[in-house]
């Protein structure tokens, strides 16, 4: 199965989300647009595991987050991969709390390495 672990979004961040989709509908016909309800901030992408090692993400992933308490974070700006002109990807930005979210990123890639998973090399 394919796996990433990530955040759901605050429905007001996703009707935010919408509000952008829909003006950038206007400029790009050829994008597939996702769902606003599922969108969701990514933290970790482990792509095809089986479902032994879900349950060795499971508990890696409850492990990093039981030191963190409850936070929050703002959505800010916008940005396209691999051009603005020729978009594949279409993200937004984090600005404030983005600290307390790359450490938890942090910690949760720390604990799959102790699990056996590989190091995301795209971030060293």
């Amino acid at each position: 199965m394919r796996v990433f672990i990530a955040i759901e979004l605050p429905e007001a961040v996703k009707i935010k989300i919408a509000q952008v989709q829909e003006r950038l509908k206007k400029t790009k016909d050829r994008i597939r647009w996702v769902e606003p309800s599922i969108i969701h901030l990514t933290l970790k992408f482990l792509g095809e595991i089986s479902e032994e090692d879900l349950e060795k993400v499971k508990e890696a992933t409850e492990k990093a987050v039981k030191s963190f308490a409850p936070f929050s974070f703002e959505v800010e700006g916008v940005g396209a991969f691999p051009s603005p002109s020729s978009p594949r990807v279409i993200w937004m930005g984090v600005g404030e709390g983005k600290d307390v979210l790359m450490n938890l990123a942090t910690r949760i890639e720390e604990e799959l390495v102790r699990c056996g998973f590989g190091r995301d090399k795209r971030w060293i």
